[in-house]
C-alpha cells in the first residue's frame, strides 16, 4: 500500500499540517529515504503539487527557522500603548491577522492579537475601538530558537495550536517571526495557476552559468555540477550563503565558493530564494 496521501491544495492550515505530520511518521516508521520516495511517486503517478509537496517534506529535517523567517526589520508590530482603531488599521492596511504586541520595544514582546478577536470585542462594545489594547486581547507569543529544525517545528505549531512564532537570536533579541504560511510554502511552494510554469530547482544557462533555487540541497548541486561544496553545517545552497555573507541577503550581493561565484538573484524576507552560479 502506497505511503503517500493525496492532498487538497486548498486545506485548512490544520489539515495540511495534520497530513503533513502523518506523512513524516510514515517516512520514519518504514525507513523510508530519497530512493523510496522516487520509487513511490513513479507508482503512485502524482501530480506536479503532490510531488513538490513530498519533496518538501524530505527537506524539512535540512533546514532551520532562520532560512525562512520574516526578518526583524520586516515585521509588523505595535505597542500595548495603541488604541484598537490604530491596530485594526494596521491590520487591514497590512493584511495580517496576528500582530505581535511589545511594551517598551520589539525585543520585549508581551504576545500576540488576532483579528477575531478584535473583531469579536468589537461586536460587543463599539466604543472600545477608542480605548487601549485590553490585557484579554494578548494572547501569548510562542518563542523559538533561530536554529529550530523545520520539521520540530511543523510538530510543534501542530501540538499547541498555533500558527505564528516569534523567532529568537542567540543572545535573546528578537531576530524574526515565523508563520505556517511560511512554513507550508517551503512544503508546498506557492500554488500555480493553470497557466504557470513550474520553475526547476536548477536551471541551466549556458556550460558555465546557472540559476539555483536556494532551498536545492548542496547534495544536488554537487552532483548536477560535479563539484564538492562543504556545507558548514547548512544543507542547502541558500543557507551556506546566508551564512558566509554574515549578513541580511541582498540582490547583487556576491560570494565566492571554491572555483564558484555565486551572486544573490532574488529574496523572500530574509531568505535566499535564487541565485546565480557561474564557474571562473
Amino acid at each position: 500500500m502506497s505511503w503517500i496521501t493525496k492532498y487538497n491544495p486548498l486545506a485548512s492550515s490544520n489539515d495540511m499540517v495534520g497530513k503533513l505530520l502523518r506523512l513524516k511518521k510514515s517516512q520514519s516508521e518504514n525507513n523510508f529515504n530519497q530512493d523510496d520516495m522516487e520509487l513511490n511517486i513513479e507508482e503512485d503517478h502524482l501530480d506536479d503539487n503532490e510531488i513538490r509537496m513530498i519533496k518538501g517534506v524530505f527537506r524539512l529535517d535540512r533546514m532551520i527557522v532562520r532560512e525562512i523567517m520574516i526578518p526583524r526589520v520586516d515585521i509588523i508590530s505595535a505597542s500595548t500603548n495603541v488604541k484598537l482603531k490604530t491596530l485594526s488599521e494596521l491590520m487591514l492596511d497590512s493584511g495580517h491577522s496576528k500582530i505581535p504586541i511589545y511594551t517598551n520595544e520589539i525585543d520585549d514582546i508581551k504576545g500576540i492579537v488576532y483579528a477575531r478577536d478584535v473583531l469579536g470585542l468589537l461586536l460587543k462594545d463599539t466604543a472600545s475601538i477608542n480605548k487601549k489594547i485590553e490585557e484579554t486581547l494578548i494572547r501569548p507569543a510562542l518563542f523559538v530558537p533561530e536554529t529550530k529544525i523545520l520539521d520540530e517545528l511543523l510538530t510543534q505549531f501542530q501540538q499547541e495550536q498555533v500558527h505564528i512564532a516569534i523567532v529568537m537570536d542567540e543572545y535573546g533579541g528578537v531576530s524574526g517571526i515565523v508563520t505556517i504560511e511560511d512554513l507550508l510554502e517551503e512544503i508546498v511552494g506557492e500554488i500555480e495557476d493553470e497557466f504557470d510554469s513550474v520553475d526547476p530547482d536548477i536551471e541551466k544557462i549556458d556550460s558555465n552559468m546557472f540559476i539555483i533555487d536556494g532551498k536545492t540541497s548542496l547534495d544536488q548541486v554537487n552532483e548536477l555540477l560535479s563539484i564538492d561544496i562543504e556545507g558548514d553545517g547548512f544543507d542547502t545552497l541558500g543557507g551556506l550563503v546566508y551564512q558566509r555573507l554574515g549578513k541580511i541577503p541582498s540582490v547583487g550581493d556576491d560570494i565566492s565558493i571554491g572555483n564558484l561565484n555565486v551572486e544573490v538573484k532574488e529574496t523572500v524576507g530574509r531568505r535566499v530564494k535564487k541565485l546565480i552560479v557561474k564557474f571562473v
